[in-house]
């Protein structure tokens, strides 16, 4: 019986670890999925070194795991990012999701949810200064939205419920 729960203790443990890496990698991973398809679906480019610093900050959380966890934990991260995207309703709208997603970074950190030092948050502070003097981001309201509906899914997922500190 000792050995059981110790085994049981033990995949318990992986799994803490596990979900603690996908909590991670989620916001730089749907970052780069907003960058991806603005590039993509409106032919235009983001910066270079912020599309480096977010595709970089979401394969960082994961370095540390086994393959197979590794691997787990990044079909989570990609269905659970997407299914967070798609919340917001931002249909065509790829910018202003993307600083809808900033917004949601930024008061996640805020709120002690992410790691305020994270390349997430640095590359969110960088869009948000950037989306007050450049129209094509969209309207601060409109992004607030899509942060919020955003929020709203990440939450009831169980994701950024505890503080990081």
């Amino acid at each position: 019986m000792a050995k059981l729960t110790d085994e049981m203790n033990g995949q318990v443990d992986v799994l803490v670890a596990n979900n603690a890496a996908v909590q991670k990698a989620l916001p730089p991973f749907m970052l780069a999925l907003a960058f991806a398809s603005i590039e993509q679906d409106q032919k235009e480019h983001i910066r270079p070194d912020l599309s480096k610093a977010v595709n970089i900050a979401s394969t960082v959380p994961l370095s540390h795991l086994d393959p197979f966890s590794r691997y787990k934990c990044a079909k989570m991260v990609e269905v659970e990012g997407f299914a967070i995207l798609k919340a917001s309703n931002a249909g065509d709208d790829m910018r202003g999701m993307t600083y809808g997603m900033c917004l949601m970074i930024l008061k996640l950190a805020e709120e002690g949810r992410v790691d305020p030092e994270s390349q997430a948050v640095l590359v969110s502070i960088d869009i948000t200064e950037e989306a007050k003097e450049v129209p094509e981001w969209g309207k601060f309201e409109v992004a607030s939205r899509y942060a919020e509906a955003m929020m709203k899914e990440a939450f009831a997922k169980g994701y950024f419920a505890a503080s990081t500190n």
